[in-house]
């Protein structure tokens, strides 16, 4: 029974990061394509999650979640801006 729980478990997780190694380029790439500050964080989110998992695995990879995560606070920053010029 246990066997089973963790061969769905692991199922859930792969599914989860392929959709999120798919999800990085194409938010940042409709992002940068469309000047959409929120498709951009919405990519840069993607990617400090994976980042964020692989985190967990291995303690080198904290810089480029850190670095995710400024570019995500970068293009918030930037809509609440332009938000609030009008």
């Amino acid at each position: 029974m246990m066997e089973l729980f963790w061969e769905a478990m692991f199922s859930v997780v792969a599914l989860l990061l392929l959709l999120i190694i798919i999800g990085i380029p194409f938010c940042i790439a409709w992002g940068v394509a469309r000047k959409s500050p929120v498709a951009f964080s919405i990519g840069s989110i993607l990617f400090l999650l994976l980042f964020g998992f692989m985190y967990m695995t291995d303690n080198l990879l904290w810089p480029w979640s850190t670095g995710a995560l400024a570019m995500a606070l970068a293009a918030l920053y930037y809509k609440l801006r332009r938000m609030e010029t009008g």
